[in-house]
């Protein structure tokens, strides 16, 4: 999780791709601190994603509608992708 902060982007994106890969639950906070920071976009998208993999569209929902609507671009697009998968 501490490879979350770490100051090569890309390392930063592949662990936040390895904690939703293995659905580490222990993750969701250091996760979701990585979405709102807005420090890397990439990071947030990809934290994003692993938050969607771990924890599921319902129990996030709220939560997603406000990234829906309010977020950095990318971080917006994912979080409608999850939220209206059929668009």
């Amino acid at each position: 999780m501490w490879t979350l902060g770490h100051p090569d982007g890309d390392r930063a994106v592949i662990a936040a791709r390895i904690l939703g890969s293995l659905r580490s639950r222990d993750a969701s906070p250091a996760l979701r601190q990585a979405v709102t920071a807005h420090r890397d976009p990439y990071l947030a998208v990809e934290a994003l994603r692993s938050l969607i993999a771990i924890d599921g569209v319902e129990r996030l929902r709220p939560w997603l509608e406000e990234l829906a609507a309010q977020a950095p671009f990318m971080v917006r697009a994912v979080a409608r992708r999850a939220l209206h998968p059929e668009s």
